[in-house]
């Protein structure tokens, strides 16, 4: 009896702090985004990554190429002094991560690009271009040392004891698994003009046992791939005329660039 009360008091507990962890916030501004234009965003419930947009299908069907400008943002998101806590600033500075971090957005989203089925890719603004600038806007490392010893104790009774705190405390702390937060504004080339903006927050996902958290920015790798495939898709079924373009439910294996340990 006592055997069957504990379980079932995991089992909820286990529930309940996968459940608070299922949503992550969106920032309660924008950095990049213009008023006007973050008024008329409206969040995706369904898809892989990107949570909130707004977008003008139909001006966006007369063009033909995209140049990428892919950056961190200035200014970014302040960090917490937890969020920066890590054992990687004993190895490499912060900007030394965020500069790795950057040059990585760049490769997955040209990537995605590269792929796409409806545009070229563009090195120079011109007739039919739209620039995709993309900023960076915030950047917390998985904490190795934490993630490392939940995933040490996973396989103990210990660790299984511990299950229910280790999850809710992952999903209170929202970023120890690591996170990432994003805007992307397209523009005409030559004139300016606004047509889409899009801004996104994700963070590492709550798991029993995650490979990914031994290592500082794999969460954040996967989170940005996700991102590079979501929006190119997005453009793609613009230009084809679909009424109501969805993000697709899972990367393809072209877009998964492996994972090497930092």
């Amino acid at each position: 009896m006592v055997k069957h009360l504990v379980l079932k008091a995991l089992t909820i507990s286990i529930i309940i702090a996968l459940c608070a962890g299922c949503k992550t916030p969106m920032p309660k501004d924008t950095i990049n985004i213009p008023q006007a234009y973050k008024d008329k965003m409206t969040e995706q419930t369904d898809g892989s990554g990107l949570r909130a947009g707004w977008a003008n299908p139909e001006a966006i069907k007369k063009y033909d190429k995209i140049m990428l400008n892919s950056k961190l943002s200035s200014p970014m998101y302040k960090n917490t002094s937890w969020q920066d806590d890590n054992t990687r600033r004993l190895f490499y500075s912060k900007d030394e991560d965020t500069n790795y971090v950057e040059k990585y957005m760049t490769a997955s989203f040209s990537s995605a690009l590269a792929n796409s089925q409806e545009f070229q890719v563009a090195i120079i603004p011109g007739d039919k271009t739209m620039i995709m600038n993309i900023y960076l806007t915030q950047i917390v490392a998985n904490k190795i040392l934490l993630g490392s010893l939940a995933n040490f104790f996973y396989p103990t009774p210990i660790g299984w004891i511990l299950i229910p705190i280790k999850l809710a405390l992952q999903s209170s702390m929202g970023d120890e698994g690591g996170s990432a937060a994003i805007e992307i504004v397209l523009t005409d080339a030559q004139t300016g003009e606004i047509l889409a903006v899009f801004a996104s927050r994700e963070k590492g996902p709550t798991a029993f046992f995650d490979s990914n958290r031994f290592f500082a920015y794999a969460n954040v790798r996967n989170i940005i791939n996700i991102w590079a495939y979501d929006i190119i898709s997005m453009m793609d079924q613009m230009k084809e005329g679909v009424q109501k373009p969805k993000p697709p439910k899972e990367v393809p294996s072209w877009l998964i660039i492996r994972i090497i340990a930092d």
